[in-house]
């Protein structure tokens, strides 16, 4: 039992950092996990990892990251309490499904890029993305699982000197050089495991760790439509690019690989607008043409007493043709070219401006308004200056969120205190 609260009824998991327990909530009467950690037998590193992991998950509130209860230290074991998710790892699921169906690995991208970019929003990237991380509900839902060794974007500057930590068949490369990463990292082990779902196979392998970690930084995978040719070609071009070895040459962000996923374009409605000229002008030449056809050759054909003839099978088609044309030089007309009114516009009147320095303690809280992300403390906010304030969020990984309204009316400052969220054992 700890804290006269969670009682621990069967073990589910045993990994490398510890034993996870099927619990109950008796105050809630819900069912939970329990992830434990014995003090004992850890190093300091390990037990860094294991406090990382719960502050992080404290800071996201997401329905595709594992959420976390409560955190402590119990006799001689530190213990963290999560939310228990109905299901299975993905890595147990390969091991009897080896190869999935592709709609399938679409929809476990779409909903495990959901989650990574939740973390990606808060700075953090999980740098252990691989199938045992990955929880399928029954119904097929994804959860992500296990931060132990996330970090924020700030601290991932040059490692070289460290200790990589991670699963070497789905490691980026950058991480096997101890280079900068950030959330293209994330993507890279993802579009791994696509592939290895589409496959049936991982696409890097070897008989040992440094064998497969070579072939990671160093070759190519195999192109996947040779090993999978019943996989859609858009979803295969989707992991490949996930994979490339640079990260420049990747998806710049989860939401532009799941915009890529679900065939969004940022190329606007021009196209559509086009296409749309197009078949009306056809539509409409054809329609003249056919029917100045018929009328000029019923007349034609009643004044001779016998029934009219078949149309020329091309005069239809040369009118819709020009039509056409024209329609394709409409659309492409510039804008220069339309009639404007030159009369010179009046300049606006500038814009009145005030600053607003911000800070916390302790510093290093996201702000956000209205969802968006202003900025991190301590900063410096530049608005238009207003009579009415601006709602603000201070939100930092492991502390409670704070709200505070900005004054708009003059310079000025405002200082935030984050109360911990969980009175963490040092």
């Amino acid at each position: 039992m700890l804290e006269q609260r969670y009682r621990i009824d069967d073990e589910v998991g045993r990994g490398g950092m510890g034993v996870v327990y099927r619990g109950t909530d008796l105050t809630l009467q819900r069912p939970v996990a329990i992830k434990t950690l014995m003090a004992a037998h850890a190093e300091a590193e390990t037990i860094d990892s294991f406090m990382r992991e719960a502050r992080a998950l404290a800071s996201i509130e997401h329905p595709r990251v594992v959420p976390v209860y409560a955190v402590g230290r119990h006799g001689g074991a530190y213990y963290m309490v999560m939310k228990f998710i109905e299901g299975r790892p993905l890595s147990e699921i390969l091991k009897t499904d080896s190869k999935l169906a592709p709609e399938r690995v679409r929809r476990l991208l779409l909903e495990s890029l959901d989650a990574l970019g939740a973390l990606h929003d808060r700075g953090l990237v999980h740098r252990d993305v691989k199938p045992g991380n990955l929880m399928v509900e029954p119904t097929g839902g994804v959860t992500l699982m296990d931060l132990g060794i996330s970090r924020e974007v700030s601290e991932l500057g040059d490692q070289t000197g460290t200790h990589a930590l991670g699963t070497p068949r789905y490691m980026p490369p950058e991480m096997i050089r101890n280079a900068a990463e950030d959330g293209r990292a994330d993507l890279y082990s993802l579009g791994v495991i696509a592939w290895q779902c589409l496959a049936g196979r991982p696409p890097f392998d070897g008989p040992t760790p440094m064998a497969i970690l070579f072939r990671q930084a160093h070759e190519p995978a195999e192109p996947l439509r040779k090993v999978a040719p019943e996989a859609p070609k858009a979803l295969v071009e989707v992991v490949e690019q996930a994979m490339a070895k640079d990260p420049e040459d990747r998806f710049a962000s989860a939401a532009e690989m799941r915009a890529a996923l679900t065939g969004a374009s940022a190329a606007g409605g021009g196209g559509g607008r086009l296409m749309l000229m197009l078949f009306g002008a056809m539509l409409v030449a054809g329609g003249l043409t056919a029917g100045l056809w018929v009328n000029a050759t019923a007349e034609s054909a009643e004044d001779a007493g016998h029934p009219p003839p078949p149309p020329p099978p091309d005069a239809a088609v040369v009118d819709a043709k020009v039509a056409v044309d024209a329609a394709v030089a409409d659309a492409k007309a510039p804008v220069d070219a339309q009639v404007v009114d030159a009369a010179p516009k009046p300049k606006p009147a500038p814009v009145e401006t005030v600053s607003i320095k911000i800070s916390s303690t302790p510093p290093g809280a996201w702000v956000f308004a209205g969802g968006r992300r202003l900025g991190r403390t301590p900063f410096t906010l530049d608005r238009p200056k207003s009579a009415r304030g601006l709602s603000v969020t201070f939100e930092r990984r492991g502390h409670e969120k704070a709200e505070e309204v900005l004054n708009l009316r003059a310079d000025g400052s405002v200082h935030v205190k984050l109360e911990p969220l969980f009175d963490l054992v040092p």
